[in-house]
């Protein structure tokens, strides 16, 4: 059912929690992509080829356009009306590749493959178990979050968890390289909430 639960509801799933949608409501899809107009977002060539060619992950989050090339597919919606998709807010992936991860920082790492396993295997083909171990362990997990979770909103979260840079692949913006310790890392705490508490101090450089 994984690739159906992109194109229609995911009335048999995995969701554990999402947002019910009106007909009337905006489509989530079009964050994406605009029929007519282009791609909002396009995948940058790096996470694009993570995926094995038997990853049901490549034809569910990303489809071939024929004026626009790769697009993202992911919350594509039904024919009937392209881009609108209810909208996850947690996943049972999410909580296997949490699962794998607090089992990998605790050395647990039995504990943490037979997780990360649980998602490789449901999602590819041709894989048949794996072995890393201690950092490769670790790293593996990571990858399978970016993955998984693409285009969801936990990438940018991942990084400042991890310590780790944002470097934009196929970057064409002016900024494409954040380091870890930058202060834009931690999101400014909003002035409503300056004004609305005498003790509240801005986090450092806004």
């Amino acid at each position: 059912n994984y690739g159906n639960m992109w194109q229609e509801n995911d009335d048999d799933g995995e969701a554990i929690f999402k947002l019910a949608l009106d007909s009337d409501d905006p489509n989530v899809g079009d964050l994406y992509f605009t029929d007519g107009v282009g791609p909002v977002f396009d995948p940058s060539a790096d996470l694009f080829n993570l995926y094995s060619q038997d990853d049901i992950r490549l034809p569910s989050f990303y489809r071939q356009d024929a004026q626009f090339g790769v697009i993202i597919a992911k919350f594509y919606g039904p024919a009937s009306q392209r881009g609108f998709h209810e909208l996850f807010i947690m996943r049972l992936s999410e909580l296997y590749l949490m699962k794998a991860e607090a089992h990998a920082e605790l050395g647990q790492e039995a504990e943490a493959l037979q997780s990360l396993d649980e998602i490789r295997s449901n999602r590819i083909a041709s894989f048949s178990g794996g072995n890393e171990t201690g950092d490769a362990l670790l790293q593996a997990i990571r990858i399978e979050r970016r993955k998984e979770l693409a285009f969801e909103g936990f990438r940018f979260s991942d990084l400042a968890r991890w310590s780790q840079d944002v470097e934009r692949g196929d970057c064409t913006a002016d900024e494409c390289f954040l380091a870890s310790d930058d202060f834009k890392m931690i999101f400014p705490i909003p002035r409503a909430e300056l004004f609305a508490n005498d003790n509240m101090v801005q986090n450092p450089g806004y």
